[in-house]
């Protein structure tokens, strides 16, 4: 059985709705869906109700350890540090908790 803890770190992420929020100020920065992943930083949708117009919305590269992300897992809804993210996903994997 995999572990709440597990979940969260070595769990995938692309294709996950997040809400993104600054280390240092706790202000919300962005939302969407992360769409593509490396070591370092998360490709992210973000959702665009402003523009009605556009269909599609924008991208933003997001660099892990600057942030924290809320994302639901289950029926909760966790604040993960991106620190504990910042590796690839291939090796959180193998990350023992």
């Amino acid at each position: 059985m995999v572990t709440l803890k597990k979940q969260i770190v070595a769990g995938e992420y692309i294709g996950k709705k997040v809400a993104v929020f600054s280390k240092k100020n706790d202000k919300q920065l962005s939302q969407g869906v992360i769409v593509d992943e490396t070591k370092n930083t998360f490709a992210l949708k973000e959702d665009d109700k402003k523009d009605y117009q556009r269909k599609v919305g924008r991208y933003k590269k997001i660099i892990k350890k600057d942030v924290y992300f809320v994302a639901n897992f289950g029926s909760k809804k966790i604040k993960v540090d991106g620190l504990l993210l910042a590796k690839r996903s291939e090796d959180r994997i193998k990350i023992k908790i």
